[in-house]
């Protein structure tokens, strides 16, 4: 008596394909934050905002303003943003949400995080002439001019 079986695997890949169709689409998605639009600064009008952020960022090369990195902390704070990129990326391949929303929400978080990060960050204090001429203790925040320039865009 001779026995004999075979099995027959078949698999449908039209899933697979989308996927990865999804996949491509979002390999080179991505978005900018921060200072993008070559704005010039109200009170320093020969800069950008971009160029003051940076001095503060990192501090003036003569030393006279310290360096007060509240986008480099707000980076260091906010360590989620890779787990909130994989569940928004979830909910695109599920199809509750279009990329263009996934790369908005992300935009949006991080622009908020760097906001807070200058109204409540942790910096050098002002100088007492500065205090004096500006009326606040408050480093980052004179006007609030430099922060309402902190806008979002899709790299898409």
């Amino acid at each position: 008596m001779t026995l004999e079986a075979s099995v027959k695997i078949t698999s449908d890949t039209k899933d697979l394909k989308k996927l990865v169709k999804k996949l491509k689409k979002l390999r080179n998605a991505g978005v900018d934050v921060g200072f993008l639009g070559g704005e010039r600064h109200r009170e320093v009008p020969e800069a950008t905002v971009a160029e003051i952020a940076t001095i503060h960022e990192f501090g003036s090369d003569d030393g006279k303003i310290p360096e007060r990195p509240f986008m480099r902390n707000t980076v260091k704070k906010h360590k989620n943003y890779v787990s909130l990129l994989a569940r928004e990326s979830g909910k695109v391949f599920e199809k509750r949400q279009s990329s263009s929303t996934m790369i908005a929400k992300m935009g949006e978080t991080v622009r908020s995080d760097m906001i807070q990060e200058i109204a409540g960050g942790n910096f050098t204090p002002l100088a007492d002439s500065t205090v004096r001429a500006k009326g606040s203790s408050k480093p980052l925040i004179r006007t609030g001019f430099m922060w309402n320039s902190i806008t979002w865009r899709s790299q898409k």
